[in-house]
């Protein structure tokens, strides 16, 4: 038979595995949770570096000329199909000229006039038109290799560098 003494020992034992588990448990999950909040805070960081990277203001750029690699458009947006496949086969064209001028590489910025002013657009009509562009390089064997943006005076200006895939393809075009 155990004397009085000896059952609150056993309750000592008892309770303090109990806060021994509790302390253990709170001091592995509250080090989850601070490093989740750490974690957190990298992401937020890197994401506004990056968006500060990504989103400087263009004030001028100049006039867009008629030779060159380098095509200014203010967006690329054709809601009806017929306009659309007219106007795509016309960009594929300019595109494939545009390449040949900058020897397989060329630059599209979008959102700027044809006389260098800089007007900007929303998010989703430069994806739009991001997308329209595309489907040009599809269709003549080149890519978009680098995509940026920045700030215009009314919305978002895109630069696009492209880049043909077999310049062979230009040549023949071209000569």
């Amino acid at each position: 038979m155990l004397n009085s003494n000896q059952s609150v020992v056993v309750l000592n034992v008892d309770f303090d595995l109990n806060v021994a588990s509790f302390l253990f448990y709170f001091i592995f999950f509250t080090s989850l949770y601070i490093e989740e909040k750490r974690e957190e805070k990298r992401r937020e960081e890197k994401k506004e570096k990056r968006e500060k990277k990504m989103v400087k203001r263009l004030h001028y750029i100049p006039p867009e000329k008629d030779y060159g690699c380098c095509e200014y458009k203010l967006k690329l947006i054709y809601n009806i199909e017929e306009v659309r496949v007219k106007k795509l086969n016309k960009i594929a064209s300019q595109m494939k000229y545009r390449l040949y001028q900058g020897r397989g590489k060329a630059i599209y910025i979008l959102g700027v006039s044809d006389q260098g002013d800089v007007e900007g657009i929303t998010q989703e009509e430069l994806e739009e038109s991001i997308d329209f562009l595309e489907t040009a390089c599809a269709m003549i064997g080149a890519h978009i290799y680098k995509k940026r943006m920045y700030k215009g005076n009314h919305g978002f200006i895109g630069t696009l560098r492209i880049a043909i895939n077999d310049i062979n393809l230009l040549e023949t075009t071209f000569l």
